[in-house]
This record gives C-alpha cells, sequence and structure tokens, in this order.
C-alpha cells in the first residue's frame, strides 16, 4: 500500500513537471521575438532618419556641341542650406549636376569645388525644406561598433546596409590618393555608393562611404597600387580627349609636290584602292571613339568585386575639406619640400639612432624647408609634438596643416636633438608637379625619396 502510494507521487511529480516546463517553453518564444521586434524597430528608426538625407547625382560634361554624361553618384546632405557632399576621382571640374531627392523632382545643382587628392566634392542646391541628420564624432569610432549605411548601388536608389566597424586607423596610398585615419567597414561598397552616409547608432553621421578596395591581383594597398577610382579617372580621361577631338577633313586633301611629282611619273598598275572615307564614315569613328570611352566607364561602374575591403573616409576629416571649398572653391595644402624614406638598420647602427623617425634624403631649393635649414640625412622624429615613424604620417600630417601657420620639427642630427620651425607655403596648384633639387617630381608636402644611384 505504501509503495503503491509513492508510485503516485511520483508520477503526479512528473506529470506535473512536463506540464511546467511545455507551458515555459512557448512563453519563451514571445519574449525573444519581442527583443528582435525592438532591434529591428531601432535600425528602421535610423534609416528612416538617414534615409532622406541621400541623394542621387549624375554628373554631365559639355564638349563643344555636345553634352555627355559621365557619372552616377551617391552624396548626402549636410545642412539646411543645400551643402551635398559625395566622393569619386572620376568627377570632372566644371561639370553639369543634377541631383535627385527623395520624394522630389529632380533639380540643377552647382559643382563648387573638387578636391583633386582625395576626390571629395562639393554640391549646392537652392531648395527649401531639405531634411539633415546631425554630424557626429569620427574620433570616437571604435572597432565593432555598429552602423547603418546608404547608397544608391548599381543605380538602384535608397539602399541600406547594416554592419559594424572592422577596424580604424586603416591608410591606403597609390598613385593619385592618399588616406589616413580611415575606418574599415563590413558593409558593401557597390558602383554608385560612395559618397553615401555612415552613420552610428544614434542616427549620426561618422562617415562617409569612399572605396572598395580590390582583390590583391588586382589592386595592391602598398604605394603605387590601383584602385578602381583610378581606372575610372583614366577613362575620364579618354572620354575628355575623345571628346574634344576635331573631325578629321575629308575632302581637301592637301598632296606635297613631292608626292605629286611621284605620281605623275607612270608606275606599274596597281590594285584598286579602298574608296576614301565620307563625312559619315568619319563622324562615325569621331562617335565611337567617345561611345568606346562611355562603355568604358559604365563597365568599370558595373564590375563589382566579390570579396573586397570597404573603407569609409572619417566625417571630421570630411567637414574640414568641405569648408575649405566652400571658401576657397579648391583645397590649398601646404608644402614642406622634403624628400624622405623610413631609415634602414644599417644607418641606424651608423648614426645610433634609438627613435623611430623617417631621414630626409633630399631638399627642394626654394622651398620652407630649405628656408628652415633643414638638411640632408637630418632624421624627423616629431611634427608638432607628435611622433613620427612612418613617411605616410607625416606626409598626413603636413597636408592636415594650414597654409601660412608654423610647423616645429623635432630632428635628430649627428646625434643630437633640436627642434626647427617651419612656416607651411601653400603647394603649387598646377598640374606639372614642382621639380626638385634632383630633377626629379615632387608631390605636395613630402617627396618621394630618390633612387639609391640618383646623384644629389
Amino acid at each position: 500500500m505504501y509503495r503503491r502510494s509513492v508510485v503516485s507521487f511520483h508520477r503526479l511529480f512528473l506529470i506535473a513537471l512536463v506540464t511546467i516546463i511545455s507551458l515555459a517553453v512557448p512563453m519563451a518564444a514571445p519574449a525573444f521575438a519581442l527583443e528582435l521586434d525592438e532591434v529591428e524597430e531601432a535600425y528602421l528608426k535610423i534609416v528612416r532618419k538617414v534615409r532622406p538625407t541621400v541623394v542621387h547625382l549624375s554628373f554631365s560634361k559639355t564638349f563643344g556641341r555636345s553634352t555627355v554624361h559621365y557619372l552616377n553618384s551617391t552624396g548626402v546632405i549636410l545642412d539646411n542650406d543645400g551643402t551635398i557632399v559625395t566622393i569619386s576621382k572620376a568627377v570632372l571640374k566644371d561639370s553639369e549636376v543634377s541631383v535627385e531627392i527623395q520624394g522630389r523632382e529632380p533639380q540643377k545643382g552647382k559643382l563648387l569645388g573638387v578636391d583633386s587628392l582625395t576626390g571629395i566634392a562639393v554640391v549646392k542646391i537652392d531648395c527649401e525644406g531639405l531634411k539633415v541628420t546631425d554630424i557626429g564624432n569620427s574620433s570616437e569610432v571604435e572597432s565593432g561598433q555598429f552602423i547603418v549605411a546608404a547608397g544608391n548601388a548599381c543605380g538602384m536608389k535608397g539602399s541600406v546596409y547594416y554592419g559594424y566597424v572592422i577596424g580604424t586607423g586603416r591608410t591606403l596610398i597609390g598613385h593619385t590618393f592618399i588616406y589616413s585615419d580611415m575606418f574599415q567597414i563590413s558593409t558593401p561598397v557597390k558602383p554608385g555608393d560612395p559618397g553615401g552616409p555612415v552613420v552610428d547608432s544614434k542616427g549620426n553621421i561618422i562617415g562617409i562611404v569612399s572605396r572598395a578596395l580590390l582583390r590583391p591581383s588586382r589592386v595592391s594597398i602598398s604605394r603605387g597600387g590601383r584602385t578602381f577610382s583610378d581606372a575610372m579617372e583614366r577613362a575620364n580621361r579618354q572620354l575628355e580627349r575623345a571628346a574634344r577631338k576635331r573631325p578629321r577633313r575629308s575632302g581637301g586633301i592637301r598632296v606635297s609636290k613631292r608626292r605629286q611629282e611621284k605620281t605623275d611619273k607612270p608606275s606599274k598598275p596597281e590594285k584598286p584602292s579602298e574608296p576614301s572615307e565620307d563625312k559619315e564614315d568619319v563622324k562615325d569613328k569621331d562617335s565611337s571613339r567617345q561611345k568606346s570611352a562611355i562603355d568604358i566607364i559604365q563597365e568599370l561602374q558595373s564590375s563589382s568585386q566579390s570579396g573586397s575591403t570597404n573603407f569609409a573616409l572619417p566625417i571630421n576629416f570630411v567637414m574640414n575639406i568641405v569648408s575649405k571649398i566652400k571658401k576657397h572653391g579648391r583645397v590649398e595644402r601646404p608644402l614642406l619640400g622634403v624628400s624622405v624614406m623610413t631609415v634602414p638598420m644599417g644607418l641606424r647602427r651608423e648614426i645610433h639612432l634609438t627613435a623611430d623617425g623617417v631621414i630626409v634624403s633630399d631638399v627642394l631649393r626654394g622651398s620652407p624647408a630649405d628656408a628652415a635649414g633643414v638638411k640632408e640625412r637630418d632624421v624627423i622624429t616629431h611634427f608638432n609634438s607628435e611622433a613620427i615613424s612612418e613617411m605616410h604620417e607625416l606626409r598626413m600630417k603636413i597636408l592636415n596643416s594650414d597654409v601660412g601657420k608654423k610647423a616645429r620639427l623635432t630632428i635628430i642630427r649627428s646625434g643630437e636633438e633640436m627642434e626647427i620651425e617651419v612656416e607651411l607655403k601653400p603647394a603649387p596648384t598646377s598640374r606639372k608637379r614642382t621639380v626638385r633639387s634632383t630633377g626629379r617630381s615632387s608631390s605636395p608636402g613630402t617627396q618621394p625619396a630618390p633612387d639609391k644611384d640618383e646623384k644629389k
């Protein structure tokens, strides 16, 4: 009797336990679903805030009697005055711009200026009731934080991406560009996306989508690397040359006297020559050149590479460039006037160098560095009290400085540390680069180090 009651009790206990568990499981599902809904709503709130600030930009340029549309890009509205920023190395000066705002008819914009080094272009529109979002502080960006990016991927307007920051402080150096302190993002960068905003969890703009670094077989992260924007720039130059080329004359061909005398002499019968090109054929050929260049650009725009590494420019840096373009129509950068290189290990031992730095291999005659007394074999360790260990670090600090300001260089000369004050002068603005004392071309701020066999 006692044994039966114990068994019955155990049965009742197990039934009650199973019942409680079965009731608890369905209750946990709605709570989990509620958490997902909250996360989704938080993201959608950010999208609703940012999306109206994203615009579609269409660039075209007139060559003579023809107008050629050559680029579609994304831009973001920065303020109520209608200032729009985009990033593309393919933007040509004096281009015509059409701006499409969400829910409005396309309207004409004005290109205020383009920074050829970074690809940052500023457009202005006269429009009321523009929606803007707050500008964040990119110096507070950390690896791992969540982000939302927006753009017009491959012409698909209003594209939105969710992701996170992979890393900060990235540096990219190439033939026609140099970027520092970029942050790497997990969101994809498709053709048409550069220029779009990258916002944080509060909806504040912390960066601008910049570029996708293609797979290693196509591009290198080191100096001399080739990127999508470099190819775009070359294609646009080809387009400009093709559009400006005058049609060749098909009639009234001048024949030299020597050739005329040669033709007057009796000669062996020749095979009938091909009929000469008429005006229509020449015109078709000129049109095909322009079409070929346009096809190249369109092919580059659509050549998205999988597995690319994607970057965004920090908003603090972008806003600095934007303010200079709005004020002067261009970006005036300072020149120091030195060529530098990393210090070889053998030379380190020879000069007993223990600190990090870059060694001056050449000084541009008449430059601010020359006037201040900087000499070859000086080792620059600090720029305005900030340590220098790589060439690109010095160059970026110079490029981010203001023209006319004085910079303090900490150098080591013959084993002794000293400080030299240099007044930074404006770098040449022409496309032809300045010539150094060695006769080689130089770039703003610092120059590439000379070859080992080069005479100074």
